[in-house]
């Protein structure tokens, strides 16, 4: 990135008609992007073509780009067609990212993962001592049933 881009705070991509091979382009620009410290907000709502290969790189960024992406707090993945791989890569990076430890707000909502998806995410909030920020977390409209909340439920509980 840019020394310019020093400042930027918030990409926000909403309804841009991103697809997979526009998400990994940013994200390798997320991860090389040491001038992006100040980055606080990613939104790549709405953009339904995004799907597991732009959230897998998305959430490789995320998982690495651990020296410079310190301030990130909000992420926005609603509506990308995330299916149980995707959301499984970015549970992952969540657990093992202690750089995403300002992370406050995670919103999921109108994507296609199901029990699968969740129980990996819910076995991330329960996991990970980098997640103790998160204040909001959207799941609205997601395909999980009973089985998916339980697991997110016994995450709440213990």
């Amino acid at each position: 990135a840019s020394p310019h881009l020093a400042s930027l705070t918030d990409l926000n991509f909403d309804s841009c008609g991103l697809d997979d091979a526009s998400v990994q382009a940013l994200a390798a620009a997320l991860q090389q992007g040491t001038h992006l410290s100040a980055l606080t907000r990613i939104c790549i709502s709405r953009n339904v073509q995004v799907g597991d290969g732009g959230m897998c790189a998305l959430a490789g960024a995320l998982r690495h780009g651990s020296s410079h992406l310190l301030c990130l707090n909000s992420l926005y993945l609603s509506s990308c067609g995330i299916s149980d791989q995707g959301v499984t890569a970015l549970a992952e990076a969540l657990q093992h990212g202690s750089h995403l430890s300002t992370l406050t707000i995670l919103h999921l909502e109108d994507n296609c993962f199901s029990n699968e998806g969740m129980r990996a995410l819910a076995n991330a909030l329960a996991c990970s001592p980098h997640l103790s920020s998160l204040q909001a977390l959207s799941l609205g409209s997601t395909r999980f049933s009973g089985i998916g909340i339980a697991d997110l439920a016994d995450t709440l509980t213990h």
